[in-house]
């Protein structure tokens, strides 16, 4: 059961080249809004899963890169917009990540 967590947390920290070249093609908001369709779609195909393989690609595959392109955008943008307290701004927006 903790691969699936695992496998998640791959994909959502290698897959963070992938978000970064979407993000500056096609802009921050669809990538995030792509990303939250793949999150919900992983975990709601995850609740008609029969097996723990089913759970490792719903999970941790479709999920991991939903988060992905769902978090990192939100804080990479979040530079553009803070310049004097721009620390905190990332420490507040990455402290969130844990009630996604």
């Amino acid at each position: 059961i903790s691969w699936i967590v695992s496998i998640c947390v791959f994909v959502w920290t290698f897959t963070a080249p992938l978000s970064t070249i979407l993000s500056n093609r096609f802009g921050h908001r669809p990538v995030v809004m792509v990303g939250g369709l793949l999150v919900s779609a992983g975990m709601i195909t995850a609740s008609f899963a029969r097996n723990i393989i089913e759970m490792y690609i719903t999970i941790g595959l479709v999920s991991g890169l939903g988060y992905c392109l769902s978090f990192l955008p939100t804080v990479t943008i979040l530079s553009q917009y803070f310049d004097k307290k721009r620390s905190l701004v990332t420490a507040v927006a990455s402290t969130g990540e844990c009630f996604a």
